[in-house]
This record gives structure tokens, C-alpha cells and sequence, in this order.
């Protein structure tokens, strides 16, 4: 992340990408994953309290080992939740997530920090389909004997923030993944 995101006085680069940070209201941080603590941390280090708010998921058993090694975060809020079957902190985890994409507005920016373990530990099912369902279903995808993109294809369906479903709520803030 460090490579990619730089930080000169107000103007703020990812990749080829520059934006003016006074032109920027509020800036959110949202995701969830294996390895999404580290970039957490690295977005802290560039942006500090330039963040407004932020929360992601990541692996259960991974919050005290990444606090001992990297720290602490001041201003992304950090929950554990289960992997790779979910479970109710994996709804709570994809519920937050969706309620900061939706503060979003005009001039605001959002960070999406993303990375394997996601589709597990961050959900929020499509109307219609309970907790219950999304556990027993992945259970089977997990069983199935399906590769890794089948058992995505039909997360997808099942899912609001997945398959690009978590865009529309960010709109119109800019975000990056």
C-alpha cells in the first residue's frame, strides 16, 4: 500500500491517481480479509487523522499477534470474525461495513481494503436469506468439491456488499480499492 498511496502536503497519489485533500470532506476506511490489518495500518501511517472513521474485519485469533507486531489503529475500528465458514460476527462485521459505506456522501472519499478471507468474514445477505442460510450454503460450497470461482459466483448472488452490490452505497463518494 505504501508503494502505491503517497502523501504530499494535501495532495494524495494512488498509483497514477492524484487527488487535492482539500477538495475532501471526510475519508472512511472499509473492508475486511487475512491480510487487511497490515493495510489498515499502512493508511493510518499516510493518512492519520485525516480519517474519519473506518472498520474492518479480519481473521479471529489474528487481533492480538498484528496489535503485538504492528500495533495498535487510532482510527479504523477492528473486529474479529470467523473464517471460513461465517458466522454472527461475520454479519455484524458486513453490517458495518455497509453502514459506513452509506455515511459516504459528496467529496468524501472511502478506502476499501480488501483481501482474501472477505467473503467469509464480512457479509450481509440479500433479503430473504437468514443468517442460517448463508452458513448452511457455505458450508456446502466449502464441501462441494467446487473451485475457489464457483463458490464466489454464488456468494455473489447471495450477497449485498459483494460482486461491486457495496459501490452503489458509497456513491457519490470517490473510492478506492
Amino acid at each position: 500500500l505504501k508503494h502505491y498511496v503517497k502523501l504530499n502536503d494535501n495532495r494524495l497519489q494512488v498509483g497514477k491517481d492524484v487527488f487535492d485533500l482539500n477538495t475532501v470532506n471526510k475519508i472512511y476506511a472499509i473492508g475486511g480479509g487475512k491480510a487487511t490489518y497490515p493495510l489498515a495500518v499502512a493508511l493510518e501511517e499516510i493518512l492519520g487523522d485525516r480519517i474519519t472513521d473506518g472498520f474492518i474485519a479480519i481473521k479471529k485469533g489474528q487481533k492480538q499477534p498484528f496489535f503485538e507486531t504492528m500495533g495498535t489503529l487510532t482510527r479504523i475500528r477492528v473486529a474479529e470474525s470467523a473464517h471460513p465458514i461465517p458466522d454472527e460476527t461475520s454479519l455484524e462485521a458486513g453490517k458495518a461495513v455497509w453502514q459506513i459505506a452509506e455515511k459516504a456522501g459528496r467529496n468524501d472519499m472511502v478506502f476499501c481494503l480488501m483481501s482474501g478471507g472477505i467473503s467469509a468474514q464480512c457479509i450481509y445477505p440479500v433479503e430473504g436469506i437468514s443468517l442460517n442460510d448463508k452458513v448452511t450454503i457455505n458450508q456446502l460450497l466449502v464441501h462441494s468439491g467446487a473451485d475457489v470461482r464457483e463458490i464466489m459466483t454464488v456468494r455473489r448472488h447471495l450477497s449485498r456488499i459483494k460482486g461491486g452490490r457495496l459501490a452503489p452505497r458509497m456513491l457519490p463518494a470517490t473510492s478506492i480499492s
